[in-house]
């Protein structure tokens, strides 16, 4: 886990659990989606400070990023959340954000070397995770969508 901090590792976890097929009406991954989608910023996205690593009370909390946002839009979206109002405005958080280039900003968004005191700005993380999880979010849709029209 290379991520800053509680957000990723959840929205990892719960990615994780879909993959392997898990049932995510288990409670775990339930009240993990629920804290995640409490944590969204009012701008619809994700944040969260190396403070968090100090103090667990901080959890969840900081100035959103697109690298962050991304990575938890992709656990939303894998957890069966592509339909909600948080992936939404999680998607629309990132394509507001998306610079002319195709690019994202990086924010005060880091990787984690040797918690809670080295970190590092990996600038590879806001090129694609952001876009990734545009992909997974998109494709979910049209999925559910596809399914929608054979019923």
């Amino acid at each position: 886990r290379w991520k800053v901090n509680y957000l990723p590792a959840t929205a990892g976890v719960v990615s994780a659990l879909a993959r392997l097929g898990d049932d995510l009406d288990k409670e775990m991954p339930r009240r993990a989606l629920a804290w995640i989608e409490g944590c969204q910023n009012e701008d619809g996205g994700f944040g969260e400070s190396v403070d968090s690593y100090r103090d667990p009370r901080l959890a969840g909390k900081g100035s959103s990023t697109s690298p962050l946002t991304g990575s938890v839009l992709q656990g939303l979206v894998e957890g069966g959340l592509e339909r909600s109002a948080s992936s939404a405005a999680a998607a629309a958080y990132l394509l507001r954000e998306q610079r002319p280039d195709g690019s994202w900003p990086n924010g005060d968004c880091v990787a984690t070397l040797v918690p809670p005191t080295l970190f590092y700005v990996y600038g590879g993380s806001c090129r694609y995770i952001p876009l990734e999880a545009l992909a997974c979010y998109r494709g979910a849709l049209a999925r559910a969508r596809d399914n929608e029209s054979r019923s």
